[in-house]
């Protein structure tokens, strides 16, 4: 038998749906199950912030092997990651300080545009390495 016990779902399960229309031999339909997969792990990551629990997400990813076998790699990527983060963070930054610019809003502590950490990041702790 064939399957699994569980339907695909969201919108990874779209993707897959899709993929699976295509015959074997089209590079579309490995295209689309390899993008299935990437947003199904993005998907089960906001399902288990949604129930309150933080995903051990380094450790899934076999970080402390990676860092013992492959330590300048990884020190790289974890670099690549941080600025990326970083540029990601100031384009939203921008981005909000503009609308309120154009709005007319006052950047005031206590608005919505203040500088108060946001309710989610107070019980927000992350072990990086074991």
């Amino acid at each position: 038998m064939f399957g699994t016990t569980a339907p695909p779902r969201g919108l990874s399960g779209s993707l897959r749906r899709l993929a699976f229309q295509a015959s074997e031999n089209d590079v579309r339909r490995w295209t689309l199950l390899l993008l299935a997969d990437r947003i199904d792990v993005v998907e089960g990551v906001l399902e288990d912030l949604m129930q309150d629990h933080i995903p051990t997400v380094l450790a899934e990813m076999s970080v402390a092997s990676e860092r013992r076998h492959n330590g300048p790699v990884l020190l790289r990527k974890l670099a690549l990651m941080a600025a990326a983060a970083e540029l990601i963070a100031r384009s939203l930054r921008h981005r909000r300080e503009e609308r309120a610019e154009l709005s007319g809003v006052a950047d005031e502590p206590g608005t919505a545009l203040g500088k108060q950490p946001a309710p989610w990041s107070r019980r927000l702790t992350v072990t990086l390495l074991p």
